[in-house]
């Protein structure tokens, strides 16, 4: 059985929208994301109807389904992504995307929340996103 080698990410981000042109083969990445503001008014329980992240990886060898949680500033995983097909590394070193569409994201207090991308379960080098939620 060969060894299994989990691969390296070299952007992850939110983002408003990532759509792939299948005409090229190119994304279209719209307005990535550092921070979101809770509407006028609200300071808790606020839910962001739809976020996108994005993620470019390299290299890895073996069989990867891959994952995205988001957690709140103790850890608390608070939401995740459903897994992604699965995908046979074995190529080598190649250069490869994955796009998570995240419905319903809960933030339950404003703060600073990670997006950690997943690999079988298992947490990515790189793969750490920070969004911060403010207060309406």
């Amino acid at each position: 059985m060969a060894d299994i080698v989990k691969p390296v990410v070299h952007l992850f981000f939110p983002c408003d929208e990532a759509v792939l042109d299948l005409a090229d083969e190119k994304w279209t990445l719209k307005n990535p994301w550092h921070t979101v503001a809770m509407p006028p008014g609200i300071t808790a329980n606020f839910v962001q109807e739809e976020i996108w992240l994005y993620a470019q990886l390299t290299g890895g060898v073996g069989t990867f389904r891959f994952s995205v949680q988001l957690r709140d500033e103790t850890g608390r995983v608070v939401g995740k992504s459903k897994p992604s097909d699965e995908r046979d590394l074995s190529g080598g070193n190649q250069v490869f995307e994955e796009v998570f569409h995240l419905i319903r994201v809960p933030f339950d207090t404003p703060g600073l929340y990670e997006f950690k991308l997943l690999g079988n379960h298992a947490e990515l080098e790189g793969g750490t996103a920070y969004l911060r939620v403010l207060p309406g």
